[in-house]
C-alpha cells in the first residue's frame, strides 16, 4: 500500500515539487546577485569613486568620471553576463531532471534487467 502512495506523490505532488524547486533556484540567483539592482546602476560609478583634486581641469574630471564609470559598467556586465551563464545551466538542469523524473522510481526494476540482458555503458 505505501509503495502505491509513493508512485502517486511521484507523479503528482512530487512532480510539481520538482518543477517549482527550478523556479525556486532561478529566484535564488536573482535575488543573490541583485540583478534589478546591477540593471538600475549598470552605468553609475564604480563604488562611487572619483578623485577630488582641487585644481582639476574640467577635462580630468570629465576623465575621472569616464574611467570610474567604465570600470563600474564592466565590473556589472560580467556580473550580469555570470548570472545569465548560471540561469540558463539552472534551467538545462532541471529540463533533464524533469525529463528524467518519471523514469526514476523503473530504475530498481529496469536496471537488473538491463544487466542480465548484457547492456553495458
Amino acid at each position: 500500500m505505501a509503495f502505491w502512495f509513493c508512485l502517486r506523490w511521484w507523479y503528482s505532488a512530487g512532480f510539481r515539487f520538482a518543477f517549482n524547486q527550478i523556479g525556486h533556484e532561478l529566484h535564488k540567483v536573482g535575488k543573490k546577485i541583485a540583478i534589478e539592482t546591477l540593471i538600475k546602476t549598470l552605468f553609475a560609478p564604480w563604488k562611487q569613486i572619483s578623485s577630488t583634486g582641487y585644481h582639476q581641469t574640467l577635462g580630468q574630471k570629465l576623465a575621472d568620471a569616464t574611467v570610474s564609470r567604465t570600470i563600474g559598467f564592466l565590473i556589472r556586465l560580467s556580473v550580469l553576463l555570470y548570472a545569465v551563464v548560471w540561469s540558463a545551466f539552472i534551467t538545462l538542469v532541471g529540463l533533464v531532471f524533469l525529463i528524467l523524473w518519471p523514469v526514476i522510481p523503473l530504475l530498481p526494476l529496469s536496471l537488473p534487467v538491463l544487466y542480465f540482458m548484457g547492456v553495458t555503458l
